[in-house]
């Protein structure tokens, strides 16, 4: 009963996760000046980019799409050599290790935007 409701809480909060990901980074890619969102192109003045297509971009891909086909995994178990070369849980289906990625790629994420957007 336990596993069930730690497995639906990590399953709500991937899709949290991953479709305010979407959003977000779908309203970055439609209107690159941040218009759309009100955030001033003023924030990516210390940081390589000009506005905010490939933040953007890496948003909706990175933190968006992959908690979703995580969700997917974790729901479906489909077989993938490639993904089990990932895997360093050797009792479980290689999604459970996908979560712990998708936890790093969000603390990446955050770590880089308080870095490039407070220098």
């Amino acid at each position: 009963m336990a596993t069930n409701v730690t497995r639906n809480v990590l399953l709500a909060l991937l899709a949290f996760l991953g479709l305010g990901a979407i959003a977000g980074g779908g309203a970055l890619i439609a209107s690159p000046s941040g218009k759309l969102l009100g955030i001033p192109l003023s924030i990516l003045a210390p940081s390589p980019f000009r506005d905010f297509l490939a933040p953007g971009l890496l948003l909706f891909f990175f933190v968006g799409l992959a908690p979703l086909g995580t969700i997917y995994a974790l729901l479906e178990k489909p077989d993938s050599t490639f993904a089990e070369q990932f895997n360093f849980f050797d009792d479980m289906h290689w999604s459970w290790t996908a979560c712990v990625y998708v936890s790093f790629t969000l603390i990446l994420w955050l770590q880089a935007e308080m870095l490039i957007c407070t220098s």
